[in-house]
């Protein structure tokens, strides 16, 4: 892996953070609501669907061109890859899903389903990185901030709390920071060299 995918890695992550926060910017409120849901009500309101839009697009086309671009060297990099290819669908199909999801029941049960099905992917792909790859204090801290956070999602999705927003853009920071340093420790060659799972 080269420092050019590395960028790419590093900007999808940005682009995607960034354009949450322009969102949260323009709608503070939501915060501090105690009925607020989650990212998706961005993609439902005119004043926000274009910066939630390009969150989602830029993000997707930046993971998509890493993947594309980079050249694996082993087994470890050619999952690496595939877990780019993963996340930038999952992105798209969340997204698509978003528009429509306050309009009909079914609509909304199968936007709930994708994003749990995103989630749980990312879940996967940080418990991967973290295991595959040389990590330091901060990748745990981050991997447990992740956890922390998809915990109190799931108490939100429950009605036990009322903070989904907050603990979606917790784990979407903490996630982007594993993936950040994963993909440095790659170009770098920081994996474990161990046999491939």
């Amino acid at each position: 892996m080269r420092s050019r995918e590395v960028r790419l890695v590093a900007l999808s992550q940005v682009t995607y953070l960034g354009g949450l926060a322009l969102c949260v910017a323009i709608r503070p409120a939501y915060l501090a609501s105690a009925d607020e849901g989650g990212i998706s009500n961005f993609g439902v309101h005119a004043v926000t669907v274009v910066p939630f839009t390009a969150a989602f697009l830029g993000a997707t086309a930046l993971l998509a061109a890493a993947a594309r671009a980079m050249v694996p060297s082993s087994a470890l990099e050619r999952r690496f890859a595939a877990a780019l290819w993963a996340l930038a669908a999952i992105l798209v199909v969340v997204l698509a899903s978003t528009y429509g999801y306050q309009r009909a029941a079914w609509l909304h049960a199968l936007h709930i389903d994708v994003a749990i099905v995103g989630t749980v992917l990312q879940a996967l792909i940080a418990c991967w990185l973290v295991a595959r790859l040389r990590h330091g204090v901060a990748d745990v801290v981050a991997l447990v901030a992740l956890a922390a956070a998809l915990a109190l999602a799931g108490c939100s999705l429950e009605g036990v709390v009322h903070v989904l927003l907050a603990t979606q853009l917790a784990g979407a920071l903490a996630f982007g920071v594993l993936l950040i340093r994963a993909a440095a420790g790659l170009a770098h060659g920081d994996d474990r060299q161990r046999p491939a799972r």
